[in-house]
């Protein structure tokens, strides 16, 4: 099997007539999209046909350590309808006869490569491909929403865990972040505002849990059944404060380009989100010292 080609416009990958997606046992949504990315921006360049990845999958380790909302899991955690195939890919049936008969000629893409480092030049073909292939139910509940321009994405499984010193942060990854952050860093933007901003929470982890913010005035936690309707939120927003170490949000401030802010020592630029081409501010932010300047640019996107 031929190794997989990092670098996609380049002449000698027109021997290959298929490429396709492996994706990494138990990984979600933000981790599967950056095989994916690849694979199309592939396609896309080579006029190569790709096949069609098989998304659901289940995740053992969300459900048994929880933090979750059990009655979304089904498509947030393990991406049940979360997309359908739009006639552009290769069909499961198709996939099989490939995958026996034309190993030698398929470019395979997996893991998480340099992250967006080689996908800065094709957002707009990555975000106007998933809204493509997101599954219609998808798209028609999107229609509803009404999305304000602070969105807060609130990683709640317990699969992160939570930091027993500040320090962890620093030291550490796979850490929740604190819903006091949350509180606090909303509370700000709002205070130097002047105004009570609507604002709109994304999260796995339900009302109960998220009770301490959804307190505050105009703050509403999103009725979505899947991750990605999550993540095409998420690629509207103006302001996102987000949970470090979180690829998933990683990819919604990807997508929307929105100012991101995560808790000191997790800063999302280490998926390197941004480069110095685009006017796309990734930083972290510290309530319990605020940055008058930062508020001052936050406050010119509202």
């Amino acid at each position: 099997m031929r190794k997989e080609v990092k670098n996609f416009p380049i002449s000698f990958v027109k021997m290959y007539k298929y490429c396709g997606v492996k994706f990494a046992r138990g990984t979600g949504l933000g981790n599967r999209l950056f095989p994916w990315a690849r694979a199309i921006v592939f396609a896309r360049n080579n006029n190569t046909s790709i096949i069609w990845p098989y998304w659901f999958h289940f995740r053992k380790a969300s459900f048994l350590k929880g933090g979750i909302d059990y009655r979304t899991s089904l498509g947030k955690i393990l991406l049940y309808k979360n997309f359908k195939n739009n006639g552009s890919y290769l069909s499961y049936y198709k996939k099989a006869l490939t995958v026996l008969s034309n190993k030698k000629e398929i470019n395979w893409f997996s893991g998480d490569g340099a992250f967006f480092s080689d996908l800065h030049d094709f957002q707009p073909l990555i975000k106007e491909e998933l809204f493509k292939i997101a599954h219609p139910k998808v798209l028609s509940d999107l229609k509803e929403v009404e999305v304000p321009k602070i969105i807060l994405n609130i990683r709640r499984g317990k699969d992160f865990s939570d930091a027993k010193v500040p320090e962890d942060f620093i030291n550490k990854g796979g850490l929740r972040t604190p819903l006091s952050w949350f509180f606090l860093s909303l509370s700000q933007i709002r205070e130097h505002a002047g105004q009570d901003i609507p604002a709109l929470i994304i999260s796995d982890g339900n009302s109960s849990d998220l009770a301490e913010i959804l307190s505050l005035p105009g703050v509403s936690l999103a009725k979505t059944k899947t991750a990605i309707a999550d993540l095409l939120l998420l690629s509207k927003a103006k302001i996102i404060l987000g949970s470090g170490g979180s690829s998933f949000t990683a990819w919604g401030s990807f997508l929307s380009k929105a100012t991101t802010l995560t808790i000191p020592g997790q800063s999302l630029q280490w998926f390197n989100i941004s480069n110095n081409q685009t006017n796309h501010l990734v930083t972290t932010y510290d309530p319990n010292a605020p940055n008058s300047d930062l508020l001052k640019l936050i406050n010119e996107k509202l």
